[in-house]
């Protein structure tokens, strides 16, 4: 196949879309993951492996995302308890972190979820974007930070209680955006070359050398909970259970 990433014919690898560690997956526990979807006709499952995609990138492709994937983890997963809160606990600060990396990061779930065929990513099209961010993976180019936005903010509830739910297009002040789930991380991304965020979200975009702003979201007062109760109550009346 030709990676879609490189352009480089070579075997397809079994990757996921989404990073395997922000699944929170525990191959010891036999409670699988529970996946919600928006889209119309996908009804919430549970699965022991996460989304993955044979068809998007080869071995090479898949070491450049690699790399992006690894330092998300570590820094997101592994060290985001180690983050201050600021502004009375409605938000997080880390001090030191890689723009670059972070940023590709995000930016390269959104190109995943755009370029797989895998439907519960069907809501992801970014059209002239998705040649736009493929060369910035590849040259490694985060841009400055009116360049594909990036706003993080993550749940107040622990990330074993937040299901994966799939990416949506949205607007913000008119802006189109796209929103992703990572574990009980929510993900803003600006995909409008004509307008920028406003204040006071624009001082909460990623950017080169100033801290990272994670913003803190109640869970139970979110609209994504709301949604993951009406999906699954949907799932309960589809097979008879309620």
């Amino acid at each position: 196949m030709k990676c879609k990433l490189t352009f480089k014919d070579g075997e397809g690898i079994k990757a996921h879309i989404i990073p395997r560690s922000f699944y929170n997956i525990d191959c010891a526990n036999q409670m699988p993951l529970k996946i919600i979807s928006s889209n119309k006709g996908i009804y919430p499952q549970r699965s022991q492996t996460g989304i993955y995609d044979s068809n998007i990138v080869t071995k090479e492709g898949e070491a450049i995302l690699q790399l992006l994937d690894d330092y998300a983890c570590d820094l997101l997963i592994k060290n985001v308890s180690s983050a201050k809160p600021i502004f009375d606990n409605e938000a997080l600060q880390i001090d030191n972190y890689d723009y670059h990396k972070l940023k590709l990061f995000f930016l390269s779930v959104l190109w995943r979820a755009s370029v797989s065929q895998n439907q519960f990513f069907k809501k992801v099209s970014l059209g002239i974007h998705e040649e736009i961010i493929r060369k910035a993976l590849l040259i490694h180019d985060s841009g400055n930070s009116d360049f594909y936005s990036v706003v993080l903010s993550i749940f107040d509830k622990s990330r074993d209680k937040v299901p994966t739910l799939s990416p949506e297009k949205s607007r913000f002040d008119g802006i189109n955006c796209y929103k992703l789930y990572l574990s009980n991380f929510s993900v803003l991304v600006k995909v409008d070359s004509n307008r920028q965020f406003e204040e006071p979200l624009r001082s909460f975009c990623m950017e080169s050398g100033r801290p990272l702003y994670i913003l803190t979201r109640n869970f139970m007062d979110s609209k994504e909970r709301g949604l993951m109760k009406t999906m699954a109550e949907k799932s309960l009346s589809r097979t008879g259970e309620i």
